[in-house]
């Protein structure tokens, strides 16, 4: 036996009472709110495929400039010497872990199975989080390798040659970080924009005296 709350009969009984033309509005809102909330959950999709693949584009990007710093870093250091041989030494040592850390995201993405709204919004402000506070650490990066030129200058023969080498590697490191982190961060903000019409629902509420409609947001 299927039993009624006092709520729900309260509802049938305004519903019985609307005109036959409110009823007919009531029965094509009741359909439209249906396929709104079946277009949200394919926006959704929509949005997480696209997510992922402009994540794992930017990191394809990192990847590779990793992958060409480490292979020019390796062949260049064994046939410079002083500043230049340091350099190069830095340049690979340094992309080693930025193709280590892209490589485990491409990898990630490929078990992450997202669906659903609020999956998404949090996945987006991790996301946003990730690149926004990685551009800070870029500048730190940057302001370390003038540091680094500077104390060369105080320094003689070897160990200036090592700091100057050093600190231009991660002047050229972190301003392609800051570019990278920088780009990512804005391109990802510019696609989470997308997420909040699909939190948008239709709510329909009937009564004696009308259909009303309400959108949420």
């Amino acid at each position: 036996m299927i039993s009624i709350s006092s709520a729900t009969a309260k509802q049938l009984d305004s519903f019985k009472r609307l005109s036959a033309m409110n009823k007919i509005a009531f029965i094509v809102a009741l359909v439209l709110s249906v396929n709104s909330f079946a277009q949200s959950d394919e926006t959704i999709k929509s949005f997480d495929q696209r997510q992922q693949q402009l994540n794992n584009r930017g990191m394809i990007v990192l990847g590779s400039w990793a992958a060409t710093s480490i292979t020019t870093g390796i062949i260049a250091r064994s046939q410079t010497t002083g500043t230049a041989h340091y350099f190069h030494e830095m340049n690979a040592l340094w992309n080693s872990v930025n193709f280590t850390l892209a490589g485990i995201s491409l990898l990630q993405s490929r078990k992450e199975q997202p669906f659903g709204s609020d999956y998404s919004l949090k996945r987006q402000r991790k996301l946003e989080t990730v690149f926004l506070i990685n551009s800070g650490l870029d500048l730190g990066y940057i302001g370390t390798g003038f540091y680094l030129r500077h104390a060369a200058d105080s320094k003689t023969d070897l160990k200036a040659q090592r700091l100057e080498g050093y600190g231009n590697s991660l002047l050229l490191q972190g301003g392609f970080l800051l570019c990278f982190d920088g780009a990512m961060y804005l391109i990802h903000k510019h696609h989470g924009k997308q997420l909040l019409p699909a939190k948008t629902q239709l709510n329909v509420r009937c009564s004696p005296a009308g259909i009303t409609f309400r959108y949420q947001f």
